[in-house]
């Protein structure tokens, strides 16, 4: 994300933007991971911390303070803005986990080795290394 800190405290989280666009509508969103733009969990506007009302002006820096779904799972937080067709991602922090998501047991266990993590869609999750 164009410089951002994250801090999760008590079912909250507050994502620090730098150097954004500073668009009057660029918003900070929680969403699941492969989330379509549309379906975040919480999001408020970079220029002043809320849902409404749209600023009147943008800001290249703020604080955003987002709930935390009550549910394990894997997240995101993207920075995003209204453009003339849509929701438009102008960044994304790293992924993370809340509680015990679910995991997968691969069984007979791969080789030792480095295995590179995809989703459906193709795209990279990460890699994971099995073995001594």
């Amino acid at each position: 994300m164009a410089n951002a800190v994250v801090r999760l405290v008590m079912g909250r989280m507050t994502v620090s933007v730098r150097d954004g666009p500073g668009n009057p509508r660029d918003f900070v969103a929680l969403y699941e991971i492969d989330a379509a733009h549309d379906n975040w969990f919480d999001w408020a506007y970079v220029a002043n911390n809320q849902k409404r009302p749209i600023p009147q002006a943008g800001a290249t820096a703020g604080r955003v303070t987002l709930n935390l779904p009550g549910k394990d799972g894997y997240y995101e937080v993207r920075l995003m803005t209204v453009g003339p067709t849509g929701y438009v991602e102008l960044a994304s922090g790293p992924e993370f986990s809340l509680g015990n998501p679910k995991c997968i047991t691969l069984s007979p266990a791969p080789a030792a080795g480095t295995y590179t993590l995809t989703r459906p869609d193709g795209s990279s999750a990460g890699k994971v290394t099995v073995g001594p």
